[in-house]
């Protein structure tokens, strides 16, 4: 198991602390010492890939049920949690009373010619190999930087 110094170990507490407030904000238990939450942590394999962010790994409890408390809690990927907790939740359809309020709010607006294009029902144009290389640079350069911010 990875050890952390006393430096990292206060940037941790720090972390358990907000996780704590987090849940209790949520109306959530939160039952786990911080010597119990680091070592889930650690034993997991993932403290230095916590996160909100796809391909991230987060704390999650078993079902989305009961408290965060050892038995109960288990370390995943944000993605996976996020579809879980999906799972049996459907958005019920807008009401023809909101879709009028939304109309009404963006009648007048200039939009884009994406938008316009879009909703004309034109398919997007093909994609050239220079904004593919862009748009993978792009990318990559917002991995480095979620990377670093979270170390």
């Amino acid at each position: 198991m990875q050890q952390l110094s006393i430096e990292e170990r206060r940037i941790a507490r720090a972390k358990w602390q907000a996780h704590r407030h987090r849940a209790d904000r949520s109306s959530i238990g939160f039952q786990l010492t911080f010597d119990e939450w680091l070592t889930i942590w650690l034993e997991s394999g993932h403290w230095n890939e916590r996160g909100c962010h796809k391909g991230q790994y987060v704390m999650s409890r078993r079902g989305d049920t009961g408290p965060y408390a050892v038995g109960n809690v288990f370390i995943q990927t944000h993605t996976m949690n996020i579809k879980e907790a999906k799972i049996g939740k459907k958005r019920p359809p807008f009401s023809e009373e909101h879709k009028r309020k939304v109309s009404e709010t963006m009648r007048g607006r200039p939009k884009s010619e994406e938008t316009k294009r879009r909703m004309r029902g034109k398919k997007r144009p093909p994609r050239t190999e220079e904004y593919l290389r862009k748009q993978s640079e792009a990318q990559r350069a917002a991995w480095i930087k979620r990377k670093t911010t979270n170390e």
